[in-house]
């Protein structure tokens, strides 16, 4: 495969991630946010203290929250896939047998090792010499980075 055949799909799966990522993380915070705005509902009838601020909660998730939060996600994704399309980033690669490995031992069941993704080396977003991560991907500063495939 070509190298910008690999970038393309790259950036192409990176995108796929966000959509995904985006439905569920979407999914998760209406879900709090209608049972958040519900409990505090029903606590302003019964009169209980604290049931406007559980209200005020939940209606922010559902109108400030999920629409960032997706926002941002969706952003940092299609910026990122056009960098790596452009060749500015380089693609990611999934995690060798010890990253894995290690990334069970620290996290457990808690993260699905499988999907995660490393992208090693230079970045135009990215924090000076710091890792950071978007979604399923670390992108982690070229001094870090221990190889490429």
């Amino acid at each position: 495969m070509s190298s910008f055949s690999a970038r393309v799909l790259d950036a192409a799966r990176s995108l796929g991630d966000a959509g995904a990522s985006i439905a569920r993380g979407g999914w998760l915070t209406a879900r709090r946010g209608v049972v958040g705005a519900a409990l505090g509902t029903r606590g302003l009838v019964a009169r209980r203290r604290g049931a406007g601020a559980m209200l005020g909660v939940g209606v922010a998730r559902l109108l400030l929250q999920l629409p960032a939060d997706a926002l941002v996600l969706f952003v940092a994704r299609l910026l990122s896939a056009l960098q790596t399309v452009l060749g500015l980033e380089p693609p990611a690669r999934p995690l060798d047998d010890d990253e894995r490995a290690l990334m069970t031992r620290v996290f457990g069941d808690g993260i699905d090792a499988r999907r995660a993704r490393l992208k090693p080396g230079r970045h135009l977003i990215h924090l000076p010499r710091l890792a950071f991560v978007i979604g399923n991907t670390v992108h982690l500063p070229a001094p870090v980075a221990r190889r490429s495939r």
